[in-house]
């Protein structure tokens, strides 16, 4: 059921991303019904692997809330940007190579937001710590982590921002960023999460 709901969210947010980074695709108003059927026969899968790796049956209930608190992060993001009113962000300062934009304090709000979300889920579905009592300290725990994978995210993202051709849509180029980002920090929240806030 949750794996559905999460597919489900995935299918919904996708199509106002990809409005808003200028494409449109016949299907993309019924990802909605694709991505809840996909993401449980994902996990079944994981499930049936996991007779042979124990681990990789939780490994699929974290990839399908990642996935779902992408398309969340992804989702603030250009809602945000939306919001703003314009299409071209706004350089702050730079360091080294990076440029700090407008949109990277967008992106910050976006993940924070994503990893609030990605607490919940992981804590109650992945790791399945119902203990209500340890949640504080958790949550605590869960944001240290998250702070060092935001830097990491953000600090790819920027990167990757600050190399947009000439010819690309900026909006187009803030999610090829933004998708950098988050495989940048996945791995580190993966062993964060696992072996330091949820560990049994």
């Amino acid at each position: 059921m949750a794996s559905t709901l999460l597919g489900f969210l995935i299918g919904v947010l996708a199509p106002f991303i990809l409005s808003n980074i200028g494409k449109h695709y016949a299907f993309q108003n019924y990802l909605f019904i694709v991505f809840a059927v996909l993401a449980p026969l994902g996990l079944y899968a994981f499930a049936l692997a996991s007779r042979w790796m124990p681990a990789l049956y939780q490994l699929g209930k974290f990839g399908i809330v990642g996935s779902a608190n992408f398309f969340i992060d992804l989702g603030i993001l250009h809602f945000i940007i939306y919001l703003s009113g314009s299409q071209t962000a706004r350089v702050l300062f730079s360091v080294a190579f990076a440029s700090i934009t407008t949109w990277t304090l967008f992106k910050a709000v976006s993940f924070v937001a994503a990893s609030t979300s990605s607490f919940f889920w992981n804590k109650f579905w992945t790791f399945q710590e119902k203990k209500i009592e340890e949640a504080k300290k958790e949550y605590v725990s869960f944001l240290t982590i998250s702070v060092v994978g935001l830097l990491i995210n953000s600090a790819i993202f920027s990167l990757v921002f600050s190399f947009k051709p000439e010819s690309m849509r900026e909006t187009l180029w803030a999610t090829i960023a933004a998708v950098a980002g988050a495989f940048g920090g996945l791995f580190w929240n993966f062993l964060g999460y696992k072996f330091i806030v949820f560990k049994k």
